[in-house]
């Protein structure tokens, strides 16, 4: 297994890739069942990957946006913190959309 210059060992791309996948599948559960917990849970685990989202279908992020925000318990915003430093793959529509909900940041490319 290849090493880092401390020596650590690091997971071959494709074994860090199904991680991932894993990963997506329990944020996806998470938003199913619409627990804030759970999802900020998940987007952290994704974080730690050190794998970008920006290849992946990110309509379930931006559903669960739009759920919360129209719910009674709203956003979290770390999680929405969480999600912006995740660099998703979402439309210029939908970016339109999150901005003028504010559920993002107006920097937010």
């Amino acid at each position: 297994m290849p090493t880092l210059n401390s020596g650590k060992p690091v997971k071959p791309f494709s074994e860090r890739l199904r991680h991932l996948s894993m990963l997506e599948r329990r944020l996806t559960n998470a938003i199913k069942n619409q627990s804030n917990k759970e999802v900020f849970e998940a987007l952290h685990d994704i974080t730690q990957t050190k794998l970008s989202l920006k290849y992946t279908d990110q309509d379930h992020l931006f559903n669960y946006l739009i759920n919360f925000h129209n719910s009674k318990d709203g956003i979290d915003f770390y999680i929405t913190a969480l999600i912006m430093n995740l660099n998703p793959n979402i439309s210029p529509l939908a970016r339109s959309f999150l901005k003028q909900k504010k559920l993002f940041l107006d920097t937010y490319n």
